[in-house]
C-alpha cells in the first residue's frame, strides 16, 4: 500500500484524471485499499451436530497435556486421559465440551474446556431399484425411507410391487413399502442411518386388464383386489370430454359386457352390479368416443366442433359457448343464430344470447347432433380526431380505448394546438376536456380518465398558436400557452418548479429569433428582492425560456453515505460545511469528523486546510457557518487512519477549480 500511495503523485493523477469522473474514481479505489481484510473461512454453526468420522479438536486450559485433536469412531464415541470413552456423536461441540468439562473438574480445578469442528465428515445414505433416480443422496437429520423416495424422484411403480430391504453394516432389515407409503408414521417407515443401503425389489405381476379409448391414460393395470369399472377408471385419471359413458362395455375374449357408467359417474348413483363387478385377467374396458357433435363457429375463443353432451340439459347454448371459451369482444351475441338440419332440409333459428345472459329470455335451447351455432362479428364502431393532431381522421373504438390512448394515435398535438381548450362533440353537444392537465401538469382530473368514447365521437384540438416554451433544469419542460398575465415566475410554476441544487438561476435567458436575452431569476425566485425588469418580463409567440445547469461545483469524499460532487448554491450563506455534509449524506459510521479537512486551489497550487467538524456541531456557533468556496474538496477521513490522503485530493480540487 505504501509503494502505490509512493506512486500516486500528483503529476500522475492529473495526468490518468481526464475527467472529474475519473478523479472521483482514483480517489474511491484508494479509499478501498485502506479498507480491505479478509473473510474468515465458513465454519459449522454452533447449532452443528456431531457425527462419526468428524474430526475435532479439545482444548483444556492450561493443560496441553490433554489437548487432543480425534476422529469421532464410527460408534461414536472418543477417547481421553482421565475420563476414558465418552460419547460424542449426536451432540453439538459446545454440549461435548460442557459434558468434557464436568468429568475432568472431578480431578482438575476450573478446567476450561472448548471443542471445534476441524472437518465434516459427509453422512450419506444409497437406494437402488423401484425409484425414478436411483443413486446416493446426503442424509439429512431425522430422515426416514420416505424422505429418501421423495428427494429420489418416486417410486417408480405401485408400492404394493415392491419390496424393500436396508443393508446396515452387514445386516439385512426387510420393510414393506406399501405400508410406509400408506403409514408414513410407522415402523414400516424405518429411520434411515449414515452409510445405509435401501435396496428396492420390482415384483413381476401378471395379472393385468387393460384401458382403450376415451380415458387420460389408456394401458395396462394391475389386478387388485376390490378394482371395478369405476376405481379403473379413476386410476386412468378419469374419462375425457369425448368419452360416452353409457356405451362402455368389458371386451372378455369375443363377448362384450355392457357397462352404462353415466348414471355412476355423471350422477353419483349407485349400481352394484357395477360397483361389485369382478374383473378377469386379459379384460379390456372399452371406452367409446362420443360421435355425436356440434360445432360453433364465428367469434367465440375456441371455435371448433364439440362431443354433444349425454345430458341434455347440458347441451343449452350457453353451455356452449362456455364450452368454446366465451365470446369475443367484438362479437354480436344478439344477431347469434343456429343452422340446423333435419329430414335434408336446413333451416336457421334465431338466437339473441344478449338477452339470454341478461336474464330477459330463458336458456332453454337446446342443441343437437350436427347443429351449427354461428356468433356474428359487430359492426366496427369509430371515432373521429380533428384539428390541430399530426394524423387527423377515423379511428375504430376498440375495446378499452381512451381519450388519451386516442389522442396518441392521432400523432398527438401539432404546433399551435391548444390542449387545455380540447373538447368532445358528441350529437351537438360539447364536452370540455382539459388535456393539457393530464399530459404536461401530469394531473389528470376525472373528465379525462373517467370519460367513455362512444361510436360518432368527435374529438376537437383547437389551434392557438400563442404559446411560449421553457426548456433546462425545471420539473416539467414543454410548451405553454401564452396570455397577458404570463410572467417568468409563473411560467416556471407551470413547469412544475425548478429542480433544486442543480438550476443556475442567474445564468438564464430568453432564445428569441436567435438572440439570446439574460434574464436572471435568481433575483426573482432566490433572494426575495424581485427586479422588476426580470419580474414583468414580457414574453412574445414562440420564445423560448432557458434555465441552464451550474456548472460551479464542489466535492464530499471520505467516509460519507454520498460522497461525490455537488453544485455550488448561488444563494449566499447555502455552502456551508454542515449543509455539504447533509448534502452528502452525512457522515459515515467509521468517519472522524475531528480530523476533517478541505483541499482549496489557492494562485493555482492545492492547500489543506483541517477542520474539527466535531467542535463545529458542538458549538453551533459561527464557526459552524464556515462555507465552502468554489472547487473546494471536503474530505472527511476514516477513523483511526494512519496516513492522510489529503495530498492526493490536491488534483482534485485543482481540476474542480477549472470548471
Amino acid at each position: 500500500m505504501k509503494n502505490m500511495l509512493e506512486t500516486c503523485t500528483k503529476r500522475s493523477i492529473i495526468r490518468k484524471c481526464r475527467s472529474t469522473n475519473r478523479c472521483l474514481w482514483m480517489a474511491v479505489l484508494v479509499l478501498l485499499a485502506f479498507c480491505s481484510g479478509a473473510h474468515a473461512a465458513d465454519k459449522p454453526g454452533a447449532s452443528y451436530i456431531l457425527g462419526a468420522e468428524d474430526v475435532i479438536e479439545i482444548m483444556v486450559r492450561n493443560h496441553d497435556d490433554l489437548n487432543r485433536v480425534l476422529t469421532i469412531r464410527p460408534d461414536g464415541k472418543i477417547t481421553l486421559p482421565r475420563i476414558n470413552e465418552i460419547k460424542a456423536a449426536g451432540k453439538t461441540a459446545s454440549a461435548l465440551a460442557a459434558e468434557i468439562q464436568a468429568q475432568l473438574e472431578k480431578s482438575l480445578n476450573h478446567a476450561e474446556v472448548t471443542v471445534s469442528v476441524k472437518e465434516v465428515h459427509p453422512r450419506r445414505v444409497r437406494v437402488l431399484g423401484a425409484v425414478k433416480t436411483a443413486g446416493t443422496y446426503e442424509l439429512k437429520p431425522n430422515w426416514r425411507f420416505m424422505d429418501l423416495v421423495a428427494v429420489a424422484g418416486g417410486l417408480s411403480t405401485k408400492s404394493v410391487r415392491i419390496s424393500g430391504r436396508v443393508v446396515r453394516a452387514g445386516k439385512v432389515i426387510p420393510f414393506s413399502v406399501e405400508q410406509a407409503v400408506l403409514k408414513p408414521g410407522s415402523a414400516a417407515n424405518v429411520p434411515l442411518q449414515p452409510d445405509d443401503l435401501v435396496i428396492l425389489d420390482q415384483q413381476d405381476i401378471t395379472k393385468q386388464v387393460h384401458v382403450v379409448g376415451q380415458v387420460k391414460t389408456p394401458g395396462a393395470y394391475d389386478l387388485e383386489e376390490g378394482l371395478n369399472p369405476v376405481s379403473l377408471i379413476a386410476e386412468t385419471g378419469g374419462a375425457t370430454t369425448n368419452a360416452i359413458l353409457s356405451k362402455v362395455y368389458v371386451l372378455r375374449g369375443a363377448a362384450q359386457i355392457p357397462m352404462d357408467l353415466q348414471a355412476v359417474l355423471m350422477d353419483g348413483k349407485e349400481n352394484t352390479s357395477i360397483t361389485q363387478f369382478k374383473f378377469q385377467p386379459g379384460d379390456v374396458l372399452v371406452v367409446p368416443e362420443n360421435q355425436a357433435r356440434y360445432s360453433i363457429m364465428g367469434q367465440v375463443t375456441k371455435p371448433g366442433y364439440y362431443s354433444l353432451p349425454e345430458k341434455q340439459r347440458e347441451a343449452t347454448v350457453l353451455k356452449a359457448l362456455a364450452t368454446a371459451g366465451g365470446q369475443l369482444l367484438d362479437s354480436d351475441l344478439s344477431k347469434a343464430a343456429i343452422t340446423r338440419t333435419e329430414d335434408g332440409q336446413s333451416t336457421v333459428v334465431p338466437v339473441n344470447i344478449e338477452a339470454m345472459i341478461k336474464g330477459d329470455v330463458p336458456d332453454n335451447i337446446v342443441l343437437r347432433a350436427d347443429d351449427v351455432l354461428y356468433i356474428p362479428q359487430a359492426p366496427d364502431p369509430q371515432v373521429h380526431v380533428i384539428g390541430k393532431v399530426n394524423k387527423p381522421g377515423a379511428y375504430d373504438l376498440k375495446p378499452g380505448l381512451t381519450l388519451m390512448s386516442l389522442f396518441a394515435e392521432a400523432g398527438s398535438a401539432a404546433s399551435g394546438a391548444s390542449l387545455r381548450k380540447a373538447y368532445v362533440l358528441r350529437d351537438g353537444t360539447q364536452t370540455p376536456i382539459n388535456l393539457y392537465a393530464a399530459l404536461i401538469g401530469g394531473n389528470p382530473d376525472k373528465t379525462v380518465t373517467d370519460f367513455k368514447l362512444q361510436s360518432g365521437d368527435v374529438l376537437v384540438i383547437p389551434d392557438v398558436s400563442n404559446q411560449v416554451n421553457i426548456i433546462g433544469q425545471v420539473n416539467k419542460p414543454g410548451v405553454f400557452d401564452l396570455d397577458d398575465t404570463l410572467t417568468p415566475a409563473s411560467l416556471i410554476g407551470q413547469a412544475g418548479g425548478i429542480i433544486e441544487d442543480k438550476a443556475a438561476l442567474s445564468k438564464a435567458f430568453v432564445m428569441r429569433q436567435g438572440t439570446q436575452t439574460p434574464l436572471n431569476l435568481q433575483s426573482v425566485l432566490g433572494d426575495g428582492t424581485p427586479d422588476p425588469t426580470v419580474a414583468n418580463f414580457k414574453f412574445q409567440p414562440g420564445d423560448v425560456l432557458v434555465v441552464p445547469e451550474s456548472q460551479v461545483r464542489y466535492a464530499v469524499l471520505g467516509q460519507v453515505n454520498k460522497p461525490g460532487y455537488y453544485s455550488y448554491p448561488e444563494k449566499k450563506g447555502e455552502a456551508t460545511i454542515l449543509n455539504a455534509l447533509s448534502e452528502a449524506g452525512g457522515q459515515a459510521a467509521d468517519s472522524d469528523l475531528s480530523k476533517a479537512g478541505i483541499v482549496r486551489v489557492v494562485n493555482g497550487q492545492a492547500v489543506s486546510i483541517p477542520v474539527d467538524i466535531n467542535r463545529m456541531l458542538k458549538k453551533a456557533g459561527p464557526g459552524s457557518q464556515m462555507e465552502l468556496q468554489p472547487g473546494d474538496v471536503l474530505y472527511i477521513p476514516a477513523r483511526g487512519a494512519k496516513t492522510s490522503l489529503l495530498p492526493l485530493l490536491g488534483p482534485i480540487a485543482v481540476l474542480l477549480g477549472g470548471l
